[in-house]
């Protein structure tokens, strides 16, 4: 009986010491398969940022921001920051920054975020580490009216402070 279990057990360890092409492997065959139309001057290689610090960091930023409260943003803002919104850009030390961007929160009565998604990745080499989110964000101007738009930001995060903030964000179309 001893001889059938080894008969049965031999073709298994055979397969499993065979071995198997890893992610990047695959991966790396898959993008030689493919005719793509455009090429990288710089091969951008990333992977899931599995230490949440950076994570944190973003979150407790557009928390900041929800609740206008600078105090908060500045421990999170590197010594200077590069900003890019719809219609403009900031480039500057963190304090300008700030005086700034207390003059746009004031603009939002009852800020809310919906939160919907983020992701934290790192580059393969660890040269850039960045967190993207989603949300959609819903505000009333000083008149009383609502208003939302939906948003996606793209946060640099260097030594666990903010270097770098990238804004897009897609109006609604009223409602007829």
């Amino acid at each position: 009986m001893k001889r059938i279990h080894l008969l049965f057990l031999a073709p298994l360890l055979m397969a499993a010491c065979q071995s198997k092409p890893t992610t990047e492997t695959v991966a790396a065959s898959a993008d030689s398969a493919l005719k793509l139309p455009y090429t990288l001057k710089k091969e951008r290689v990333w992977e899931m940022n599995t230490d949440g610090h950076n994570l944190q960091t973003a979150l407790n930023a557009i928390k900041a921001f929800e609740k206008n409260d600078t105090t908060a943003m500045k421990d999170l803002i590197a010594d200077s920051i590069q900003v890019y919104y719809e219609g403009g850009e900031f480039k500057g030390k963190r304090a300008d920054f700030l005086k700034a961007i207390k003059q746009e929160m004031d603009m939002y009565k009852n800020l809310q975020i919906d939160m919907e998604d983020w992701e934290s990745v790192i580059s393969k080499d660890k040269s850039e580490e960045w967190v993207g989110m989603w949300y959609k964000q819903k505000w009333q101007n000083d008149k009383g009216k609502t208003d939302s738009l939906q948003v996606y930001n793209d946060v640099q995060l260097k030594g666990g402070k903010l270097v770098r903030w990238v804004d897009y964000s897609r109006h609604y179309t009223p409602a007829k």
